[in-house]
């Protein structure tokens, strides 16, 4: 078993490190197959993802911009409801006096009718 077994046993250790090797080349291949095939599908989705991503960006602009209209809206609304406010209680101070003269009026024109019956 001297030079044989010797011979057949370094045969077997060629033979499985030749199998290791090619172990290892499969491994490797597959691994950039998998890597391909999972760069491809995250292509994908980006292509998919990409179009609503961008819809999303102009769907917040856009509540962006209408939030700013309805702020400035709002300040315009509140700042003529102050200037109808103002101008109700001068209208009011106006009006006072003609709605007691016209009182004093009507009670005179009562009086003078009673006269004339």
């Amino acid at each position: 078993m001297n030079d044989t077994g010797s011979v057949v046993l370094l045969g077997l250790i060629a033979l499985g490190s030749a199998v290791q090797i090619g172990i290892f080349v499969w491994l490797a291949l597959s691994g950039l197959r998998i890597s391909r095939w999972a760069k491809a599908r995250e292509e994908e989705v980006l292509a998919r993802i990409q179009p609503a991503t961008r819809s999303l960006d102009r769907v917040r602009q856009n509540l962006a911009e209408v939030q700013g209209i309805y702020e400035r809206e709002a300040a315009r609304t509140m700042a003529a409801a102050d200037r109808i406010s103002r101008r109700a209680g001068e209208t009011r101070e106006l009006l006072e006096p003609l709605v007691e003269n016209a009182r004093t009026i009507a009670s005179i024109l009562r009086t003078l009718r009673s006269l004339r019956e």
